[in-house]
């Protein structure tokens, strides 16, 4: 690749990069709005049922010492339960330090979980270092799962697997709860979160769900995408990813990538458009860059997705 080809590349390297921080950011904003509600719904309802029973266990103190020892175990039972309301609180605005390997800030979280939970978790981690921006993100994605694991699934236990693959990472976190369904909650319990955080580092995200039948949830991440152009350098780049865009060798018009961009920008976001470049340069057909974007999209919406996009080849002449 001559000098002009690697300095065309540096500006995408840098719109991903600022991608992926924008994507961290929002998902920062949004998980304390939810840790306010969280506060203000289960905290708030937990201190309130506190002060009523500790106000009832003093008036029935000298006139039924007996009845007032219930209502004093059950105030212990709710201070009990504000108190894991703020650990989990306070581990969700935790900062992922990044002087620690992944190894010790995953068993950090299921250290947190064990303490506020009886579900049994295993934990298995097999990983060498892995770049910052891949720690950060498979580290909230462990957090936000468990943390739904704990308030909704019901279960007994849960399974947290990260293993090396080809050319990058899986992480698996199963567990047998009760499960939900993907159509009529594709984007809840963080889902859509999630999915950016791992299409910004050009991941996979996989979740499997249906009631009565628990959770799975799957995500990959490469490593070579995820380092630096320094680790890399210019000729391995040159040779895993090519500049493309609307004039691509699949014959797009403007027009054609502009709306393949609005449709898929609305399940992953800005990313949309330096995703559809990067995977247009791995593609000769329109057909299976559909089937690669698709990859990128959470499971429950897939087939939604490729239904919107169909209506693009068949009205065009891409073949």
């Amino acid at each position: 690749m001559n000098e002009m080809a690697w300095e065309d590349l540096l500006p995408v390297q840098e719109q991903l990069r600022l991608y992926a921080l924008q994507i961290e950011d929002d998902a920062r904003q949004k998980e304390r709005q939810r840790i306010a509600r969280d506060l203000h719904d289960s905290l708030g309802h937990a201190l309130t049922a506190l002060n009523v029973q500790l106000q009832t266990a003093v008036k029935l103190w000298k006139l039924d010492p007996a009845k007032a020892e219930l209502f004093l175990v059950q105030a212990q039972r709710l201070g009990s339960t504000a108190i894991q309301e703020v650990r989990q609180s306070v581990s969700s605005l935790r900062s992922v330090a990044a002087d620690l390997p992944l190894e010790v800030l995953i068993e950090s979280l299921v250290e947190d979980f064990r303490q506020v939970t009886d579900v049994a978790i295993t934990i298995h981690i097999d990983l060498p270092a892995v770049p910052q921006e891949v720690t950060s993100t498979l580290y909230r994605i462990v957090q936000e799962a468990l943390t739904n694991i704990r308030k909704y699934a019901a279960a007994t236990a849960v399974q947290v697997q990260l293993k090396p693959i080809l050319n990058g990472v899986q992480l698996t976190v199963v567990d047998n709860g009760t499960g939900f369904c993907l159509d009529t909650n594709p984007e809840g319990f963080g889902l859509r979160g999630m999915a950016e955080r791992v299409a910004a580092l050009s991941g996979q995200f996989h979740i499997q769900a249906q009631p009565g039948a628990g959770c799975q949830i799957q995500v990959e991440l490469p490593l070579q995408q995820s380092m630096t152009e320094a680790e890399l350098g210019p000729d391995f780049i040159s040779s895993n990813l090519t500049m493309a865009g609307p004039s691509s060798c699949l014959g797009l018009s403007p027009e054609q990538f502009s709306c393949l961009e609005t449709v898929l920008a609305e399940y992953i976001g800005l990313i949309a458009p330096t995703l559809i470049q990067r995977v247009m340069a791995q593609v000769l057909s329109y057909p299976v860059l559909v089937e690669k974007l698709t990859l990128y999209i959470p499971t429950a919406q897939r087939s939604e997705f490729k239904q919107r996009v169909k209506f693009l080849l068949d009205s065009s002449a891409i073949k």
